[in-house]
């Protein structure tokens, strides 16, 4: 990938110089620091050749330096040698022995003319996807299109729905959501954007990440094999000056920054991953027109300047180059850009195993030159497709080109596995093509899970563990010609559910919340709930109303994409509606007025609890039965309420009424009446009746006799008088 490149054609300007006479001033240069080096042994040039990362931090660290025309490389170090490696064959070819073509497979129904697009393979879909780009108006392209056996075809201008038209974006294939991902670009002259999208079979998705890189264009997007992570690396243009490192796993971006070492502004980097090398490579930079060519890789937390190991560097097409890695040649190749003339050039070149390989030799015919476009490897193909770009000089208009080419080697290989996703442990069927070469081939394949290597066209392999591989064939030819063919295996932990139910039962009618979740599988997972009582729903969140009690088995049932099937359940039980029956003993009287409680609960759950509030402003009452004195005259609201395990509630009311008890007429004889009626009229007093509370009968007297006691007064009339002949009776 070059970053950097954003749609403005370069500037002339320095550069470190190449061939010729300046080649031995610069070699003169180099010894005479290192002597100088050894005298004093305080003075470097340029960076420092190695810098480790505390091993708590594996991400990708990368940086530049700039240096004019005048400063030499950094002085001499070893090379860093990975030391795991997949096996290679016996026999590698030198770079004279490396013959490839360059076909023009432009066609009609291609993408209109742009640079600085999108673009990157996606192994599910079989295909490269583009996107965007800068139209010849200077305009930022929305349109999505599919390179797929050797034919472009518009999936939509745009899809809906889409990111927004952009150019100089970053889109990469990341193997652990099986999914590309696209961040960032251009939208203007200065203006740039920092959303996230993924792109997969459904079509695109944009994402709302809890962090997320500043917005940038420009940037290189990589998946870095050796460290199994996304990154974004920005070299500084545009952004402040300041170079910016981000990683992107489970949906969200995490600042790298931090971790960066060095200083870097400047454009036109490649920016590369190295798979058979298990390296991230940085190349180049430009300053004007061709910029820099200083190579530095990264690897297992170490950071290397391999420029002065190498024995040629691609100098002459360090600015705006187009590149990509060639997993067939175990190496990437660059195409074109501009070199220290500002010339567009037509060079191809192979970097492998830490060395720069000029190819231009041994290709024909090459491409026109261009810079700002976008190369994939293609395993149908078998070659390095590339498309469009800008063909301008230097000061010159914009010309945009609407070509298709493909690099394609002499022996091509393309590894395929059936199935190429699934949950562990998880048996793939691998195989192997040989294309072009001299028959017959010798096959042998690389599991990348520690496991024995094996031979043959096809094999077969079980993967036992999750993770993603990149399983290597490597084949030689009759004329011991080498090829390499990749394919990635990605295999999830086997799918498992769980439902989570908001409560565990409670009184009939009740509504229950559901809420499913999973892990493993490979998603997108679906769900499915039966609840028991003969519904059912789908989705991760449902809701469910049990209008009757019983005891209900819900179950829930998870497939993921790949149709691997997981359940869950438990039993939920529902009650019929709590009640209670509530008494008073008495419910009414004369004060204190001493009260029986008692609550019976009906249905629910228990334990019950039964709490009493009696009216009167007392301390709340507790228990199925309890008492209560009422000492003041009133009617009183008694509330009963009682609570089941269930969290089901009843409240019933009574009346209790404290009165004054009621007043008796004290019996009075007839003839009383008579008399007061006499004397009313004589006299005209009033009637006078009493009114007496009434005795106990223990305390009253014996009965008065009907006939008057011979020693006894009257009981009634004037004293001395005879009684009435017909006295009243009393009663």
């Amino acid at each position: 990938m070059t970053g950097g490149a954003q749609g403005n054609v370069p500037n002339p300007g320095r550069r470190a110089p190449r061939a010729g006479r300046h080649r031995l001033i610069q070699l003169a240069g180099v010894a005479a620091v290192v002597v100088l080096l050894l005298v004093t042994g305080s003075v470097r040039t340029g960076p420092p050749s190695r810098i480790t990362v505390p091993t708590t931090n594996r991400i990708l660290v990368l940086s530049s330096y700039l240096h004019s025309a005048a400063r030499l490389p950094p002085s001499a170090v070893a090379r860093y040698a990975p030391t795991s490696l997949p096996p290679v064959p016996s026999v590698r070819p030198s770079s004279g022995d490396l013959n490839g073509t360059w076909l023009n497979l432009t066609q009609p129904g291609a993408p209109p003319p742009r640079q600085a697009y999108a673009f990157a393979y996606d192994p599910q879909l079989g295909g490269a996807i583009l996107f965007g780009g800068q139209a010849t108006s200077g305009a930022p392209l929305q349109d999505t299109w599919e390179w797929k056996n050797g034919s472009w075809k518009e999936l939509g201008a745009p899809l809906s729905p889409s990111p927004s038209g952009r150019w100089s974006a970053g889109l990469v294939y990341d193997p652990q959501i099986s999914s590309l991902v696209l961040f960032g670009g251009a939208i203007g002259a200065g203006a740039t954007i920092g959303d996230t999208w993924t792109f997969n079979a459904s079509g695109w998705t944009k994402l709302s990440p809890a962090a997320s890189p500043p917005s940038q264009a420009g940037v290189g997007l990589l998946y870095n094999t050796g460290d199994s992570a996304l990154e974004l690396f920005n070299d500084g243009v545009g952004y402040a000056g300041n170079p910016s490192l981000w990683s992107f796993a489970n949906g969200t971006w995490t600042d790298q920054s931090g971790k960066s070492v060095g200083s870097v502004a400047s454009l036109g980097y490649h920016y590369f991953d190295d798979a058979a090398d298990r390296v991230v490579v940085l190349f180049g930079g430009s300053n004007s027109c061709g910029g820099y060519g200083y190579t530095y890789t990264y690897h297992n937390e170490v950071y290397v300047n391999e420029t002065p190991n190498e024995s040629i560097s691609p100098h002459a097409v360090a600015g705006s180059g187009v590149v990509t890695f060639d997993p067939n040649l175990g190496g990437a190749v660059m195409f074109s850009g501009y070199d220290n003339t500002c010339t567009l050039t037509d060079e191809t070149w192979l970097f492998r195993q830490g060395q720069w390989a000029n190819l231009t030799a041994n290709v024909a015919p090459p491409p026109p030159g261009r810079w700002d476009a976008r190369m994939v490897y293609d395993p149908v193909a078998v070659g390095d497709v590339t498309f469009g770009g800008n063909e301008a000089p230097v000061g010159g208009s914009n010309r945009f080109i609407p070509d298709t080419w493909a690099f394609h080697t002499g022996l091509g290989v393309r590894a395929t596995a059936t199935p190429p996703l699934g949950t562990a442990p998880l048996t793939v069927v691998l195989r192997a093509v040989a294309q072009g070469g001299v028959p017959p081939y010798s096959f042998s394949w690389s599991f990348a899970d520690n496991t024995t290597n094996a031979t043959g066209a096809t094999v077969t392999h079980t993967y036992n563990s999750s993770g993603v591989y990149q399983a290597v064939v490597h084949v030689v030819d009759g004329n011991r010609t080498p090829g390499v063919g990749t394919v990635s295996i990605n295999v999830a932990r086997p799918l498992s559910v769980s439902g989570t139910p908001s409560v565990s039962g409670g009184d009939a009618p009740v509504y229950v919340g559901f809420t499913a979740s999973s892990t493993g599988g490979v998603g997108p997972t679906t769900f499915l709930w039966t609840f028991g009582d003969g519904g059912n729903a789908n989705g991760s969140v449902v809701t469910h109303l049990y209008p009757t009690p019983g005891s209900w088995i819900w179950t829930l049932t998870g497939t993921d994409s790949l149709g691997d099937v997981a359940t869950a359940g438990s039993t939920l039980q529902t009650f019929a509606p709590l009640g209670g029956q509530s008494s008073a003993t008495p419910s009414t009287g004369a004060p204190p007025l001493k009260v029986e409680f008692t609550l019976t609960p009906v249905n629910g759950d228990g334990p019950f609890h039964v709490t009493w509030e009696f009216g009167d402003g007392s301390a709340l009452g507790t228990g199925e039965t309890t008492n209560h004195t009422y000492s003041s005259l009133g009617t009183y609201l008694v509330l009963a309420s009682v609570t089941d395990s269930g969290g089901g509630v009843n409240v019933s009311a009574l009346n209790i009424t404290v009165v004054v008890p009621p007043l008796n007429v004290e019996a009075i004889p007839t003839w009383v009446y008579f008399a007061a009626a006499g004397a009313l009229a004589v006299a005209g007093s009033a009637i006078v009746v009493v009114l007496t509370r009434p005795r106990p009968a223990s305390n009253r007297g014996p009965p008065r006799s009907a006939s008057p006691s011979a020693t006894g007064p009257p009981e009634s009339g004037a004293p001395g008088e005879a009684p009435p002949t017909n006295p009243p009776t009393q009663p």
